[in-house]
């Protein structure tokens, strides 16, 4: 990641206020603490199979403005293809929400990357790089802003993700760069799992961030970057929730 160090950590809450995945959209008081969603359900709720094993991993460092049934969870819970985020990250954040709607559903829209821009108001553009159902080394690019500030200036992300590991209906995991003037993401690592239970669809999101000037982040500036990370996610999966429930 490449600012400029000394507004760091106010450079990461104003971009926090708008956007989402590789920049959050909001960074407010801490989440309440909540026993996870996943503990409740089937204990493979969180850990998608292809074969092998199931999904990805991320840590719940970030604290968001989230709606009561987001609930903060732990990272390194789920795999996919054997595979996850990278847990040993500086930046990590994980959390679950059960979705009324069936786990076909909410995956379609999920993975369906090309109409991210519809319904999730952070995403500027998206374009698929391949075509065809999303599978293991499918890529897409796509943008979203860092709004301005006192202290920073406005940017825009380009993000360019690749599928990593996949199970069609249970799980997917990308990762890429997000680069930008003032700011860059090294690599971001992204898992989801979708899996249909009784009271409806749990899914489990969990995100890392990889960046050099991060690992040296201390103190409120590490918990700036945690609120980023942690608000996106719970920014995206609200926005997911909204649009599988009205297409069921």
């Amino acid at each position: 990641m490449t600012i400029t160090r000394r507004p760091l950590r106010l450079t990461l809450v104003a971009a926090a206020a708008t956007t989402m995945f590789a920049v959050a959209t909001a960074c407010g008081s801490p989440a309440p603490d909540a026993r996870s969603a996943a503990d409740d359900a089937d204990p493979s709720a969180t850990e998608a199979s292809d074969g092998s094993d199931g999904s990805d991993a991320s840590d719940a460092g970030g604290s968001a403005q989230a709606p009561a049934d987001v609930t903060t969870s732990t990272a390194g819970k789920a795999t996919c293809g054997g595979e996850g985020i990278d847990t040993s990250a500086s930046a990590t954040s994980a959390h679950d929400l059960l979705v009324d709607a069936p786990a076909d559903t909410v995956w379609k829209t999920l993975t369906d990357v090309e109409t991210w821009a519809d319904w999730q108001s952070a995403v500027t553009s998206i374009e698929r790089l391949d075509s065809g159902p999303l599978a293991k080394g499918s890529q897409f690019r796509w943008t979203t802003p860092v709004p301005e500030s006192d202290i920073s200036a406005a940017d825009t992300l380009h993000i360019t993700s690749t599928v990593r590991q996949i199970d069609p209906g249970h799980c997917v995991l990308w990762e890429g760069p997000a680069v930008g003037d003032t700011l860059t993401i090294d690599k971001g690592t992204h898992l989801w799992t979708v899996t249909e239970t009784d009271d409806g669809t749990l899914v489990h999101t969990e995100e890392s961030w990889d960046a050099e000037v991060l690992d040296s982040l201390e103190g409120d500036d590490a918990e700036a970057a945690a609120q980023m990370l942690g608000g996106g996610l719970v920014s995206w999966l609200d926005d997911l929730r909204t649009t599988a429930e009205a297409a069921r």
